[in-house]
């Protein structure tokens, strides 16, 4: 033994934040076809390590809101609603990821092995949001309205899915 004290470091994992981070890429790469939309989400996939990193929770919903920007900005532009939903879908899933790294960081440590928890819960986030999204496209194709309506209404539940996520 040394004799000295060991000292924890609440930052989160690089699983966690690596999570994040693809899951920000995959809302960039899904919104390429509308410049202003992957412009956005791009600032959000850039911040979103650094936030979870940071483990400030308020940083990583503020790097988030960028790519649910890029989503709104997309739609609105008329992209293909089947990138849109996966763009919307891929930034809830990052936001949960860097939210739950940053907590399991917090409770445990960066020198914990948690690779299995954020690996789980991540796919259990992916689960959920690839079934909200199906739900929503067949609600979509059935539905004769105007795309910016439907644009409107599928953020607003994606919020709203976040919110409930986040309780």
């Amino acid at each position: 033994m040394s004799g000295e004290p060991a000292t924890f470091d609440p930052t989160p994992s690089s699983v966690g934040t690596g999570l994040a981070a693809v899951a920000a890429l995959v809302t960039v790469g899904s919104l390429v076809g509308v410049l202003h939309g992957a412009v956005l989400a791009a600032v959000g996939a850039v911040a979103i390590p650094v936030a979870v990193q940071s483990g400030s929770r308020r940083a990583h919903a503020v790097a988030a809101s960028f790519l649910f920007a890029g989503a709104t900005v997309a739609g609105i532009a008329g992209v293909d609603p089947v990138h849109l939903l996966v763009a919307v879908a891929s930034a809830i899933v990052a936001w949960d990821a860097g939210q739950h790294a940053i907590g399991v960081g917090t409770q445990l440590g960066r020198a914990a092995s948690t690779w299995r928890v954020e690996l789980a819960h991540t796919a259990g986030s992916l689960a959920v949001a690839s079934a909200v999204g199906v739900v929503a496209y067949a609600a979509f194709t059935g539905v004769s309205a105007q795309q910016t309506i439907v644009v409107v209404v599928l953020v607003l539940a994606a919020l709203l899915l976040t919110w409930l996520l986040d309780r």
